[in-house]
This record gives structure tokens, C-alpha cells and sequence, in this order.
């Protein structure tokens, strides 16, 4: 599951959210969502997420980006468990503004 690229300023801190609706089988809810980020130029780690432990509100699972440096580019990874031990995995690039 990935998304489109989605648009930061440096000094931007704003949450990032997947929903998982149709990736689980029926009767499963999630149980926690985790995350990481890497810089695409060279798949380094990236410190741009507020916390690597995320947030749920159903099936939406959300992590909160922060800082980043102008005109790179990152992955955020999301990943999320169920009830039933499943795991899946999704993904969204950040795209830093040029000055």
C-alpha cells in the first residue's frame, strides 16, 4: 500500500495517516502501528518522524512528520499489526520544497 507524494516545508510538523480498511481480513482490527523513514537519495535513516510509535483511530493508522531538509526526499514506512498477529506494511513519500 503506498500513497502519492505528499508536499513538506522544513519547519512543517503535520500527521500523515493509511487506512488499512481494505487490507484487513473481516473481523481483525488493528492493534498498533509503528514507523520509520528513510532518505531516498541513499536509503539512509531519516529522523523525521515526531515518534516512531503512531497513532490509531480505527483502521487509520497515523505517525506525525517533522524537520527535513529542503528539496529531499523521504519514505515514511507504517507498520501495522492486527488482532490476529498479521502484519502489513504501507508506505508514503515526502517531498521537501526547494527554496
Amino acid at each position: 500500500m503506498s500513497s502519492g507524494a505528499v508536499p513538506k516545508d522544513p519547519a512543517e510538523q503535520f500527521p500523515v495517516s493509511l487506512d488499512w480498511t481494505r487490507k484487513l481480513p473481516p473481523g481483525r482490527t488493528l492493534t498498533r502501528v509503528t514507523g520509520s523513514a528513510i532518505d531516498l537519495a541513499d536509503n539512509s535513516a531519516a529522523a523525521i518522524l515526531v515518534s516512531t510509535t503512531g497513532t490509531l483511530s480505527g483502521l487509520i493508522g497515523s505517525l506525525t512528520v517533522k524537520a527535513g531538509v529542503l528539496g529531499k526526499r523521504y519514505k515514511v514506512f507504517f507498520d501495522a499489526y492486527d488482532n490476529a498477529t498479521g502484519h502489513y506494511r504501507g508506505s508514503i513519500v515526502i517531498v521537501m520544497r526547494s527554496a
